[in-house]
């Protein structure tokens, strides 16, 4: 609680206000705020607040993914209000620090501000679905004679683990300038002028130091020399191209225009995916009406463009006179076509609950858009690719360069699967490449069987020839464990809300004495700004 005689408000979009208009001062000492958590799909006028919060101070044009949710601008708006020298203090959701969008807000911060501290916690902070938080703390210092300044400054990434006092934590801001880490809090420093802004910043927050032993290895790369990865099926109606064996067998929709798809990845039970596993169809028709006149699919379509369709998400509360004048639908040359997607031999789903797992996809089912489709560069890849991608070095990756999606989730776009680390498969010799298919598959079958200690036993083989291959030591493999263990436990946590830095004194409700209320005379708004 701050106490003040004197409040000055000013109701208004913060977009609209520029400094030194209105009552405002041109410059601030310190900003302090908790900007909306719209994503960039809600935000009204949304070229226009780009013109204005992009627009800096010199006229220049600040770089940035119109991705970006519209907390990105309250960042670049709200600095042009600080003086040089003066703070600034943000709390955000911290998708910032690990998406192709938080490249540009990243390089925002590279060029004007010493970066005091980003801060993360263990723990949810807020009730907010899908939004994990971050602290972010700046000091404005322009200016290219100031980038050498800039540059050599220590960044401090702190990780709450458990509660810790404000006065604990403004401590280790202010005073440490090395590694650190107890039971409450992790902290790991980084000169400014090292940080790259194309990277992931949340990796400084999360990973276990042995992260940066592997990473640099030359036997890494990343899946994208190794394989293509694409995204399945967004058809804009699941509810028409998505059929079961009942629906079809009521339609009696000819089986050339249907091929098996999986649609859910808690439909998947093993590392490998059979005919028996897959229960729906999708509609696969590139033919013209014409082209189809006499066939049963002709009548699906048929009743598909006369049926009444209730709007979701954004389209809430709006009813369709069929699916053909869906919005997403509509453009479509051929609306009922959803084109042609090739069988991958890999999937991987898109958000990641509890299981981390690469599944074999051995009856080349097609996939929704819940899933990505991996398509090795050689065939002769898949099987120990496979094997790689299924073991626990492969996990640790995954936990670390996965989207924080918010309630203990983590989401891959398409190019942060494609930029996830792995061994290199190509140099490995014929032997290690035989070891990791033969093991691969009978993982398959300790799993199908439901034999959970061969199943580790067989994953534990698979991580030793990887970490040999890697020359890592009996304690640098323990810390791949613990690491791994310790990121799975911290994004279970996120599932929790819990207040992880505490005041030094509780706040209470108190109950007062009812006092006799007395009229006082109407006052003028600006009677309460201070000139």
């Amino acid at each position: 609680r701050v106490r003040s005689r004197n409040i000055n408000l000013i109701i208004s979009d913060f977009f609209k206000i520029q400094p030194g208009t209105s009552l405002l001062p041109k410059e601030f000492d310190a900003i302090v705020t908790n900007p909306p958590y719209t994503r960039q799909e809600e935000m009204e006028y949304k070229e226009q607040i780009r013109e204005v919060a992009l627009t800096y101070t010199n006229g220049t044009k600040i770089p940035l993914s119109p991705q970006a949710g519209i907390y990105v601008y309250f960042f670049t708006h709200s600095a042009k209000f600080l003086k040089n020298g003066g703070r600034m203090g943000y709390i955000t959701s911290n998708t910032w620090l690990d998406t192709k969008f938080g490249e540009g807000l990243k390089q925002f911060f590279l060029d004007h501000f010493k970066i005091l501290a980003v801060i993360e916690h263990d723990a949810g902070v807020f009730m907010i679905p899908n939004v994990d938080a971050s602290i972010t703390l700046l000091e404005k210092v322009e200016g290219n004679s100031l980038k050498k300044e800039r540059s050599s400054h220590t960044v401090k990434f702190i990780r709450i683990k458990k509660p810790i006092s404000i006065t604990e934590l403004v401590q280790k801001i202010h005073v440490l300038q090395t590694n650190f880490e107890d039971e409450n809090i992790r902290v790991v420093t980084m000169p400014q002028g090292r940080l790259n802004a194309k990277e992931k910043w949340g990796i400084y927050l999360r990973a276990p130091t042995i992260y940066f032993k592997i990473i640099n290895s030359p036997l890494i790369t990343e899946l994208r020399n190794l394989a293509k990865v694409k995204r399945g099926f967004t058809t804009g109606a699941d509810a028409f191209f998505y059929l079961n064996k009942e629906k079809v067998s009521q339609w009696k929709i000819e089986k050339e225009f249907l091929r098996p798809i999986i649609i859910r990845p808690k439909d998947v039970a093993n590392y490998d995916l059979t005919t028996e596993d897959v229960k729906n169809y999708v509609l696969l028709v590139n033919k013209t009406k014409e082209e189809l006149q006499g066939t049963n699919v002709l009548k699906y379509i048929e009743w598909g463009e006369s049926v009444e369709i209730a709007g979701r998400g954004r389209a809430k509360g709006r009813v369709y006179k069929g699916y053909h004048n869906i919005t997403m639908i509509k453009p479509r040359k051929i609306w009922y076509s959803l084109g042609d997607q090739q069988p991958a031999p890999i999937l991987f789903p898109r958000i990641i609950r509890w299981r981390t797992f690469f599944i074999w996809n051995r009856c080349s089912a097609l996939s929704h858009q819940t899933f990505y489709n991996i398509y090795p560069l050689d065939r002769s890849y898949i099987l120990p690719l496979l094997g790689i991608l299924n073991s626990s070095l492969s996990q640790f990756f995954v936990e670390l360069h996965g989207r924080l999606y918010g309630r203990g989730l983590l989401e891959f776009a398409v190019y942060e699967l494609e930029e996830l680390p792995t061994i290199d498969i190509r140099k490995l010799d014929d032997q290690k490449k035989k070891t990791l298919r033969s093991s691969f598959i009978k993982l398959c079958e300790a799993r199908r069987k439901k034999q959970r200690d061969l199943e580790e036993k067989i994953k534990r083989k698979i991580d030793d020839l990887l970490f040999d291959v890697l020359g890592l030591n009996d304690k640098e493999r323990k810390q791949v464990y613990k690491g791994l263990e310790s990121l799975k436990k911290m994004r279970a946590q996120r599932k929790e809300i819990k207040i992880l830095v505490e005041t030094k004194e509780r706040w209470t409700y108190r109950k007062h004495k009812t006092k006799e209320k007395k009229d006082e005379p109407i006052k003028r708004l600006d009677s309460w700004f201070i000139s």
